[in-house]
């Protein structure tokens, strides 16, 4: 079984962001030129720790969505669109994982609406079998005593 990682998280969340509002575009690019309307899709922050074959990872994203100017109507329908997505698992290959302290605000100066949240996933580490292990480590130390 492949490993969930950021990438998988990011066109997940940019796949369903495509199905859900099929007339919007959703920017892949870079934030610095959008064309209103479009949602725009954010990785924010990863931590991850290892403890024995147990990997946990917090990852944080963000959904921005820009709209026409002078829509607010259109942020606050948006919202609760967004709102029923993030409070539902999202499906990466045979695994879900659940969106987690979702936050939503709106900013009715710029006409935004931004969406930040996390997953935590808690995987297997599947062993590489090209890496040396630590007793193979101590093996090869002990041929040069």
């Amino acid at each position: 079984m492949s490993k969930i990682n950021t990438i998988k998280i990011y066109k997940s969340i940019t796949e369903k962001l495509t199905a859900l509002f099929p007339e919007k575009t959703v920017q892949i690019k870079d934030i610095k030129n959008i064309e209103r309307p479009c949602f725009y899709t954010r990785f924010v922050t990863e931590k991850t720790t290892k403890h024995a074959k147990i990997e946990n990872s917090q990852q944080s994203f963000e959904v921005i969505y820009f709209s026409e100017k002078n829509q607010l109507l259109e942020l606050l329908q948006l919202k609760e669109t967004l709102n029923d997505f993030l409070s539902c698992p999202i499906a990466i290959e045979n695994k879900e994982i659940e969106p987690l302290d979702v936050t939503i605000t709106t900013n009715e100066d710029d006409y935004y609406l931004q969406a930040s949240f996390d997953f935590e996933i808690e995987q297997l580490i599947e062993p590489a079998s090209d890496k040396p292990t630590m007793q193979n480590l101590r093996y090869k130390n002990e041929d040069f005593e």
